[in-house]
């Protein structure tokens, strides 16, 4: 933790000189957490209105239109244990980090973790608020969070990093580390990393709505975390946790397609021998024998020995539910009294 300090202000504006000297001055500015990379033939420059207040740092940007790069490289030279909260106001961007590539809109939201790889792409010029915190007091897994513009998370925290930013030239000193962790409890809470009631409800919401979807898509062969992550805009990370006492979301994926091919065996005859090949195929699994391992461990009994047994369990004459269960009961042998 820092000595508490009165709010100290840093503009610094590149967009005034000559091109190459331009850029020289922003690639220097961004150099401890980004590189900048040209599009076009416009230059990579911008203008920064920073305040320093304790431990977190605040800015406003405008910037032409660019690509900006933290690759590992950079990171080992000296990664920054922080969180970066974007706020778009103007322009259009593109993230990546290898795991998402997600647009982002004026009035979106995004967290970044500075000790993690990304790039951001802008096509026009573009104005955002950067707001940088300490990672300690947050929590981990927050990188490439988005929270869309229509959602309340994003409407409560851009209104009080606007209104941090209104107020912090006047802001005293002796309360910067109230302020700071205030604001990383708002943070962790809108982020999903509170454990409130509401926080859970939300949780459980998207489970279901993720298992909905899993079960919908259960045969497609590109269900997986990535076209998990890209369709619910969520991390590895946050995808994992959501679903980490089933073993993951590959977990669920796998013992639902292995519930399926226990429904269509136990649908089938019962006659010769099921098609295991096709349901190894249908299901995902590299091999009719790894089909068949998985398929034992979980029920076990084999493939075959539920297909057989599906010949005798009900009667032939299609009856079913309760009627079909007693008339089965009835053609079992009597034991004596």
């Amino acid at each position: 933790m820092t000595m508490t300090k009165a709010p100290a202000r840093q503009k610094l504006y590149t967009d005034h000189l000559p091109s190459r000297e331009g850029e020289a001055l922003w690639h220097e500015l961004l150099a401890p957490i980004t590189t900048p990379q040209r599009l076009h033939r416009t230059p990579t420059v911008g203008r920064v209105d920073a305040w320093l207040y304790g431990d977190m740092l605040i800015s406003e940007a405008r910037a032409t239109p660019q690509r900006t790069i933290r690759n590992r490289q950079q990171l080992a030279a000296g990664p920054l244990p922080a969180y970066n909260l974007l706020i778009v106001l103007d322009g259009q961007m593109r993230y990546e980090d290898g795991q998402r590539d997600c647009a982002l809109q004026p009035g979106d939201l995004l967290i970044e973790d500075l000790t993690e790889k990304r790039t951001i792409t802008t096509q026009t010029h573009n104005r955002t608020i950067n707001l940088m915190v300490p990672k300690e007091g947050v929590g981990e897994g927050l990188h490439g969070l988005i929270l869309e513009r229509q959602s309340a998370q994003a409407r409560l925290l851009s209104r009080h990093v606007d209104a941090l930013l209104e107020s912090i030239p006047t802001l005293p000193a002796q309360h910067c580390d109230d302020i700071l962790n205030a604001l990383q409890r708002l943070i962790a809470a809108c982020a999903g990393e509170c454990g409130s009631e509401s926080h859970r409800h939300v949780q459980r919401a998207l489970r279901d709505d993720i298992e909905r979807y899993i079960e919908r898509h259960l045969l497609d062969s590109r269900l997986g975390n990535a076209t998990l992550c890209r369709h619910y805009r969520l991390s590895r990370t946050q995808l994992y946790r959501l679903f980490r006492q089933e073993g993951g979301v590959t977990e669920v994926i796998r013992r639902k397609r292995l519930d399926w091919a226990h429904d269509q065996l136990c649908r089938g005859d019962g006659r010769g021998k099921p098609d295991v090949e096709a349901l190894a195929l249908l299901c995902g699994f590299a091999s009719e024998r790894a089909l068949a391992t998985a398929y034992q461990e979980q029920y076990a009994m084999t493939m075959e020995d539920t297909w057989h047994a599906n010949a005798t369990s009900l009667p032939a004459d299609g009856s079913q539910g309760l009627t079909g269960l007693f008339s089965h009961l009835g053609q079992l042998p009597r034991t004596p009294t």
